[in-house]
């Protein structure tokens, strides 16, 4: 298993409280989720047998804005039968090309309470605070191996005496986000 966090829509974007999705109780146990989610990276792809959706929706009667929205699993497939998810289209980006990016729909789709119901947001920001911590790791590493390339770079050219070229790696993007990480480690070690 492998899992998602699905929280965006396109008529809510980042306002946690504007979601439409719905959850409707299915009479056995379980829960119908209807609604459109964007931005769900590793949403579909086949690098793991299952794939589950976490994900914010609205229960009948729920209050309004964040304090009515509840945590739901909805899996790709149950029992070996695809569930009732549909991929609406793979999302371009500029970056991170690695991740299936997905938008989709839950048409019907069975799904499983996870916690207690409208304390939704909570229970998945609790979940999202050390995954931030993660990517940040990501991230650092990402600017750290390019940093080292650049000092590589810069060290082969100065014992070329091309150095008057090394400009050329100023005016990348990369070079100033690897600056700034390192405007930062200097500032963490001067208050530490």
């Amino acid at each position: 298993w492998v899992a998602t966090i699905c929280i965006s829509e396109a008529e809510a974007g980042s306002d946690a409280g504007r979601i439409r999705t719905m959850a409707e109780p299915d009479g056995q146990g379980g829960w119908r989720i209807t609604g459109e989610k964007m931005w769900i990276s590793y949403g579909d792809h086949d690098l793991a047998p299952r794939i589950g959706h976490c994900l914010l929706a609205r229960t009948p009667g729920a209050a309004p804005g964040g304090a009515g929205l509840s945590l739901f699993l909805v899996p790709d497939s149950i029992d070996g039968e695809r569930n009732a998810i549909a991929i609406r289209r793979l999302e371009e980006k500029l970056g991170l090309h690695g991740s299936p990016t997905c938008a989709m729909g839950f048409e019907g789709a069975r799904g499983f309470l996870i916690g207690t119901e409208g304390r939704g947001l909570a229970q998945l920001f609790a979940m999202i605070a050390p995954m931030r911590l993660m990517v940040s790791v990501q991230g650092l590493t990402i600017a750290a191996g390019y940093l080292s390339t650049v000092v590589v770079c810069l060290i082969g050219l100065a014992r070329r005496r091309l150095l008057r070229h090394a400009w050329v790696l100023l005016l990348t993007p990369f070079y100033w986000a690897c600056l700034s990480v390192a405007a930062w480690r200097a500032l963490i070690q001067l208050f530490h």
